[in-house]
């Protein structure tokens, strides 16, 4: 299943003026469900499979000390990672949208399918697009709030 695209191609060259550049390969995982979302992401090109892990891991939460992921297997699934309910994004899609408002955890996993260009913004990069472009911080708000 794919999604549609929450920015045109126009706004993507908005948005590579306040992001920085992501280059993964096919194959290569860019988050992991459970990890802390620390940023959104922009697909420039390329494709990425969105979903659930079959493995199953277990977050602890030590407080002031960070999360850390203890695995129920011996290794992370990193790039031979198998996702299910698989969503497959394309350009113009954002992935990570939770990190816009608040700090929590990434809700699924995201393996590129193919080479991917992506656009990575933090809570700083954001504010800058907020002051750059208001109207297109206002439509990945939105984005999110119908996502």
């Amino acid at each position: 299943m794919e999604t549609k695209q929450a920015v045109s191609k126009g706004d993507l060259e908005i948005l590579a003026r306040v992001a920085s550049t992501v280059s993964l390969h096919r194959g290569e995982l860019l988050f992991e469900e459970g990890e802390p979302e620390d940023a959104v992401y922009v697909i420039q090109n390329g494709k990425v499979a969105v979903g659930h892990p079959e493995h199953i891991h277990h977050w602890v939460d030590f407080g002031p000390y960070g999360t850390v992921d203890i695995p129920e297997s011996h290794e992370k699934a990193g790039a031979t990672t198998h996702l299910h309910g698989v969503g497959i994004q394309s350009s113009g899609t954002l992935l990570g949208d939770h990190g816009m408002f608040g700090h929590g955890h990434y809700g699924s996993s995201a393996l590129c399918q193919t080479d991917c260009n992506l656009l990575r913004m933090d809570d700083r990069q954001l504010a800058n697009l907020g002051i750059l472009a208001p109207k297109l911080f206002k439509q990945l708000s939105e984005e999110i709030e119908n996502h």
